[in-house]
């Protein structure tokens, strides 16, 4: 499987959705745009996607996965930038005294990848790490999924993935039934990794989702519709609204894998740019818009974007790139696996 820019175009558009949902809406409270939660679904679909394809990639050519070589590359793509972040954060707590508990308690949850747990049963201060709540279930996911494929052979996966998939869906609705607060649903791994699971399906059971120009156009529409007039917190979106969204976002990547003309926009190459510095746009982009808007009142939406995209490419430049190059020191064991695993 070759690198896909049109991928990375899918990370754009996802990275995108949630600036615009924490952007300043028109009422107090609201974001610009009140269904960008659902950039966060794309990027967990696309990590499923990405993530397994590897994994079982390496495992069909040599047997088995090599669980520290995995990890690693993993601490070398998402620690350094993080670390950066964490840093920053801290230092603007520490520069008042009012600030530094909230800042330390938050950096810790943070630090430990348990933010998504802290936010699922707690209203504590977040300081400017509240949304590594979606870090923290990523990370989780790192941690058993690559040992569950362990377990399973190969003619297996996809009956596993479905049953682990129905099991997700059946507990979140189950908890919701009984009155669980819309915040625990939302950032709950046990209630959030339907998303990442469709993406495993996508995987290891391609078939199973159409991949032609008009099932992807179809599925973007279902999206953006979506982005424009679901609020997160309703039941109906965490009912129906999250497995829809997942779903349509595997039936958009993969109608991007047949190089068609939907395929060749998202790779057009600003896209596919953004794309590539998603990570640190995603990380960046909610301090400088906390900072800035508390600094100075009433700035505009797009100098909060050019600020937050100047910030992200820094990053991608100074931070990660250095370490990405020694990521590619700790290749996979085959070219089409390393090659799936350059955006990852």
């Amino acid at each position: 499987m070759k690198y896909d820019p049109s991928l990375d175009g899918v990370r754009a558009f996802a990275v995108m959705a949630v600036l615009f949902f924490h952007l300043p809406g028109a009422s107090p409270g609201v974001g610009l745009l009140p269904g960008g939660w659902i950039g966060v679904d794309l990027f967990f679909v696309l990590s499923g996607f990405l993530i397994t394809s590897i994994l079982t990639g390496e495992q069909d050519k040599t047997g088995t996965i090599g669980l520290k070589r995995f990890y690693l590359r993993r601490a070398l793509r998402l620690m350094p930038a993080f670390a950066a972040l964490l840093l920053v954060a801290m230092a603007l707590g520490a520069s008042s005294k009012s600030h530094l508990p909230d800042a330390l308690q938050a950096g810790f949850f943070a630090a430990t990848y348990t933010m998504n747990w802290y936010r699922a049963f707690s209203d504590g201060p977040v300081w400017l790490l509240g949304h590594s709540w979606s870090l923290a279930i990523e990370e989780q996911f790192y941690l058993v999924w690559p040992a569950t494929l362990l377990l399973v052979k190969a003619r297996q996966r996809s009956k596993v993935v479905v049953l682990l998939l129905v099991a997700v869906i059946a507990w979140r609705s189950w908890l919701l039934l009984h009155g669980a607060s819309p915040d625990r649903i939302y950032y709950g791994f046990d209630t959030r990794a339907d998303a990442l699971l469709i993406g495993c399906l996508l995987a290891v059971s391609p078939a199973t989702f159409p991949r032609s120009l008009l099932a992807g156009t179809t599925a973007l529409a279902i999206i953006v519709f979506t982005a424009f007039v679901a609020v997160r917190v309703s039941p109906f979106t965490q009912f129906v609204g999250m497995p829809v969204i997942a779903m349509a976002a595997a039936v958009l990547i993969a109608g991007l894998r047949g190089g068609n003309a939907l395929a060749r926009g998202f790779a057009w190459p600003p896209f596919a740019f953004t794309g590539r510095i998603s990570y640190g746009l995603y990380l960046w982009h909610l301090p400088v818009l906390d900072v800035v808007s508390a600094k100075f009142p009433g700035v505009p939406g797009v100098a909060l974007i050019a600020l937050s995209y100047l910030a992200a490419v820094l990053s991608f430049f100074a931070i990660e790139r250095p370490f990405l190059k020694l990521k590619s020191r700790w290749e996979m064991p085959c070219k089409a696996v390393q090659m799936a695993s350059e955006s990852t």
